[in-house]
């Protein structure tokens, strides 16, 4: 009897946990999500987007600046924040967000010099132009900390310096 009762007791816990968490999305829009993903301030620059979306989107605007991302990245966690915080700074008030799990999705395989996540990118005219993931950021001037490893935010910081003044 002592058994049931605590796997009774178990399994309303359960109930009430999922239903609160799911209860604590519903209404909360897409960006709404994404502060919360990331632990973002509401206010945040990122532009939830689709992939295919963002083909548009680039198409259509001068300059777009577009991070490929997943909450379950720690990596990317770090970014989300670090470009939140600093690409006001540079001029940049929109960032457009794409969901992207390296282990899920392929479509990025060998376009715009993707090399995982946090991909920071920029489009000038509908054309790639930058990642904060290229090659081109391996090279020790970035590295400004002396550790021979150029880190998420020097990449990103040297992105926004470079392209756009």
């Amino acid at each position: 009897m002592k058994n049931k009762t605590v796997i009774i007791l178990i399994a309303l816990f359960l109930v009430f946990v999922i239903g609160g968490t799911i209860l604590a999305n519903v209404g909360l829009d897409e960006k709404d999500k994404l502060a919360t993903d990331y632990e973002l301030p509401i206010d945040h620059i990122y532009e939830p987007v689709t992939y295919e979306e963002l083909l548009e989107i680039k198409d259509t605007e001068e300059r777009v600046f577009v991070i490929f991302s997943d909450k379950r990245c720690p990596a990317c966690m770090f970014g989300m924040g670090y470009i939140n915080e600093f690409a006001p700074d540079y001029g940049i008030e929109k960032v457009y967000y794409v969901n992207y799990y390296y282990a899920e999705d392929t479509y990025l395989k060998g376009l715009y010099e993707y090399a995982g996540t946090p991909s920071f990118i920029l489009f000038e005219n509908g054309e790639y132009v930058i990642n904060s993931t290229s090659s081109k950021f391996d090279d020790d001037k970035y590295n400004t900390n002396g550790d021979g490893y150029v880190s998420v935010s020097e990449s990103i910081t040297a992105l926004l310096e470079e392209y756009t003044s």
